[in-house]
């Protein structure tokens, strides 16, 4: 018996050595350093990977934490590794050192308290370690960094990085008293050297601007790329004055011809100037008017700087209003249709009607169609807009063609929006057939530019109409890029002289010798041609003596609504406009 349990126990020994000699082979090969520490955290065994790591090899062991890891920073962290490891027994965290060339690396280290060295004093074995350099790990870290808020093609932080920096120069000049400006550089038109060179050359283009204008700069402005050919530049200020200064020589930057591998090219900028704290509270705001004023300098003819002020405000903020009340006022009724006749030139009988919408403003009265038809093209808000009025139309001339005649016909406008649409022939065929009108009793007015540039997708959809029955007819004729020699092969049954040329017969010979010939040709192909804006007696015969077959305008009448339309034309035998002018 006494045999078996010396046997054992000389196992259980052999077993311990075993154990021991496996776990120093182990921690000997191990890449990661580790090492044992007492509870002041000087080693007391540290193995060949932290040796190297840490030129340990020659050292006399123990050595302290503090000496290994003496870079300024690590101060603060090996209190608070202390203060962990006395309270809960473990740390993680991070230190930088200096490797034998003199390059700052970072370590991670992982120390827990030993198992069974609780409450053992300082200078006895505490604590077990890892230690692993994490340099390429956190240099990777930065790279990728670096490029989640810088852009890729110039090297420029990024929109993002560019308000971060704002901010903080905001936080800075309220602690000094300061000022801060945003200076905003969108490059005109650029849109054409991607068109005409190719996007790769335009990526060149891009990248010699920025590097030009960033050679101009002073070391101490911060630029960013802000967006595709925007750039902006944040500068702390010592006078209001030089933030103007610093635009004007922004936009001097750009002058003279830019060089890349392939070519050189003319540049010119739009320069919006915001300054805080005048023109915007926080960094959102600073950047909003920065932006606003250089939208301003596009509108205003570009290659140009504008600071910010309370009349662009007004005028941006006064269009979003308006653009949300005409949206209110398109899905409430506040839109009417209003009629205006055209007249048969050599008898004045009434042909038909061209609608026009009206807005009638709860508080502001009548608002301008040429307030409201831009701003509801530029929102997208034309192809409700354009549904209703087409709707309301076919409607209303149904309903005079059952009580009147059936030759009536009633104009409607169409725009580019629409035109593009894929089911713009199912639109029109709708609208029709809702109304219950007949295709011979519409027609679709649509301008000269705009035909012409959508042509190739409305060419077929035009065709379907006219051959259905619909009148389709080019409005705006003569202000746009066409001759007749185009509108010969146009799916189109009639002309609108531009009114101007109207309006300018009087006085111009050149103006009267358009007029005519446009009529003369017209006929010559079969068109039949209405002229608008005639406002005198004068134009009007003038245009009869061409053979001009319709007018519309003042003389004959405003656009009106349709009761009063039925009281004023309707009503008389004949649908003939009652004047001097046809007795």
């Amino acid at each position: 018996m006494l045999f078996d349990k010396a046997k054992d126990k000389e196992e259980q020994l052999l077993q311990g050595e075993a154990q021991l000699a496996f776990s120093r082979t182990l921690v000997s090969i191990m890449s990661d350093g580790v090492f044992i520490a007492d509870g002041s955290l000087s080693l007391h065994f540290a193995n060949p990977a932290l040796e190297g790591l840490l030129r340990l090899e020659n050292a006399v062991l123990p050595v302290s934490l503090d000496e290994l890891y003496s870079e300024p920073g690590n101060e603060s962290q090996l209190v608070n590794a202390r203060a962990a490891l006395n309270t809960v027994g473990f740390w993680n965290g991070e230190l930088a050192r200096t490797d034998a060339i003199g390059t700052i690396c970072i370590d991670e280290l992982t120390v827990a308290l030993a198992p069974g060295l609780e409450g053992r004093e300082d200078g006895a074995v505490r604590y077990v370690g890892i230690v692993r350099d994490i340099t390429e790990v956190k240099e990777a870290q930065e790279r990728l960094r670096w490029a989640q808020q810088h852009d890729k093609l110039t090297g420029l932080p990024d929109r993002a990085q560019f308000s971060r920096a704002l901010q903080k120069a905001i936080v800075h000049a309220k602690a000094d008293k300061s000022a801060v400006a945003v200076i905003m550089a969108d490059l005109d038109n650029f849109k054409r050297f991607n068109t005409d060179y190719g996007h790769e050359e335009g990526d060149s283009i891009l990248k010699a601007a920025a590097s030009r204008l960033k050679s101009a700069l002073q070391p101490d402005y911060y630029m960013a790329r802000t967006g595709g050919d925007e750039f902006s530049i944040l500068i702390s200020l010592r006078s209001s004055g030089d933030a103007g200064k610093a635009a004007e020589l922004i936009r001097d930057s750009f002058m003279g011809l830019l060089r890349t591998d392939k070519g050189s090219y003319e540049l010119r900028a739009s320069i919006g100037v915001a300054v805080w704290p005048q023109d915007g509270q926080d960094q959102e705001s600073l950047l909003s008017a920065a932006d606003l004023a250089m939208q301003s300098c596009k509108n205003q003819g570009k290659d140009g700087v504008l600071r910010f002020d309370q009349g662009i405000f007004i005028k941006h903020h006064g269009k979003k209003l308006l653009e949300t009340e005409l949206r209110n006022a398109i899905e409430g009724n506040q839109i009417q249709v209003h009629y205006q006749p055209i007249i048969r030139v050599r008898d004045g009988f009434i042909e038909g009607f061209e609608a026009l919408a009206r807005w009638k403003h709860p508080l502001q009265g009548d608002i301008s169609p040429d307030s409201f038809i831009g701003l509801a093209e530029e929102t997208g808000l034309i192809q409700k807009l354009g549904r209703l009025v087409l709707s309301n139309a076919c409607a209303q001339a149904s309903l005079w063609c059952r009580t009147n005649t059936k030759q009536l016909r009633m104009a409607v406008n169409i725009s580019a929006m629409q035109l593009e649409r894929d089911d713009f022939t199912q639109l029109i065929l709708e609208a029709l057939s809702g109304a219950g009108l007949a295709p011979e009793n519409l027609t679709v007015e649509i301008t000269e530019s705009v035909l012409l540039s959508k042509l190739v997708d409305a060419g077929a959809a035009l065709a379907t109409l006219k051959a259905l029955g619909v009148d389709v007819s080019v409005d705006d004729f003569g202000t746009g890029y066409s001759s007749l020699t185009y509108i010969k092969d146009l799916p189109v049954d009639s002309l609108k002289i531009d009114r101007q040329f109207v309006q300018d017969m009087a006085r111009s010979s050149v103006a009267r010798e358009i007029v005519n010939s446009t009529i003369a040709m017209a006929h010559r192909m079969h068109l039949r041609v209405v002229a608008e804006g005639v406002e005198s007696a004068d134009q009007f015969y003038l245009l009869r003596s061409m053979g001009c077959d319709s007018a519309q305008g003042y003389l004959f009448g405003r656009a009106l609504p349709a009761a009063d339309i039925e009281g004023r034309y309707l009503c008389r035998s004949g649908l003939r406009y009652s004047s001097y002018l046809f007795q």
